[in-house]
């Protein structure tokens, strides 16, 4: 609230677990805000992105309006962009960043609900963390991180002084927060504050405070139920869309990875990927 009287504010809008706790703290004050969902990377309107803000937006009266992202970037723009911050993905984000340039409104401050992923067992998925980790679990988390020598003496250096006292902290989500959400996220935003003023309100050590000190197993990564009673508590009607359905690839995935897991044949690709590591060095 203290935002909404302060901000001119626009809301991002997607199929997103992230958003959709965003727009549920959002009942008191929708009717006098905006909200947007960005087209990039040949989305179609088959897109999830796409059909479930539509409907959303639709049955909750939303003033809502589509960004087309998708245009040829100017040699101006990303002159401007690479400058802008070193290591710039001007490909892919630069893109997106141009087309915002051209459709998102100046004068407004876009609601992201980024961060958010750190509080929902973004690295173990099914609520349940090991007991015992290892540099290599942690180093297997992100491809191609075992194979880089200064990554790995860098994790080595974390996981040694970490372990000592993780603050009570579940260790891959504090890994997580630090290494992932911390990395891209501030990337992120770095290379977009050209064209967006930003205000996250997840990024907040309370809130990651508070999150992590619930049961795991409420806040899995696919279905956390922390989040689904919020917004049921907050603006239940925002639960009539369905929130990140899933694909026929994605429901093949998630099959053979509950297989994989139940069966122990996960373990054993994990241990056959350590010993290649080890003969590689």
């Amino acid at each position: 609230m203290a935002a909404h009287n302060n901000l001119d504010l626009s809301f991002g809008l997607t199929a997103g677990w992230d958003t959709r706790i965003i727009l549920s703290g959002c009942k008191d004050i929708a009717s006098d805000v905006s909200f947007y969902t960005l087209i990039y990377r040949n989305m179609d309107d088959k897109h999830m992105d796409i059909k479930i803000p539509r409907s959303l937006s639709r049955l909750l009266h939303l003033n809502h309006k589509f960004l087309d992202c998708e245009k040829d970037i100017t040699p101006e723009f990303a002159e401007i962009y690479k400058a802008n911050s070193d290591m710039a993905h001007i490909n892919d984000w630069g893109k997106i960043a141009y087309g915002m340039s051209k459709t998102f409104p100046q004068e407004k401050v876009t609601v992201k609900g980024s961060c958010s992923e750190v509080g929902r067992c973004s690295w173990y998925p099914d609520g349940k963390h090991k007991v015992r980790l290892t540099d290599e679990d942690l180093l297997l988390l992100e491809n191609g991180w075992e194979d880089i020598a200064f990554i790995r003496e860098a994790i080595r250096k974390w996981h040694e002084l970490i372990k000592k006292n993780s603050f009570n902290y579940p260790l891959l989500d504090l890994y997580y927060w630090e290494h992932a959400m911390g990395s891209w996220q501030a990337q992120s935003q770095l290379e977009w504050d050209i064209v967006q003023e930003v205000f996250s309100p997840f990024n907040s050590r309370e809130l990651f405070d508070l999150m992590l000190s619930i049961d795991p197993l409420k806040r899995k990564c696919e279905k956390p139920s922390l989040y689904t009673d919020t917004m049921r508590y907050l603006w239940n009607e925002v639960l009539n869309e369905p929130i990140n359905p899933y694909t026929f690839k994605r429901k093949v995935r998630i099959l053979v990875y509950d297989i994989m897991s139940n069966t122990g044949l996960l373990n054993i690709v994990n241990m056959v990927k350590k010993r290649i590591r080890k003969k590689r060095n």
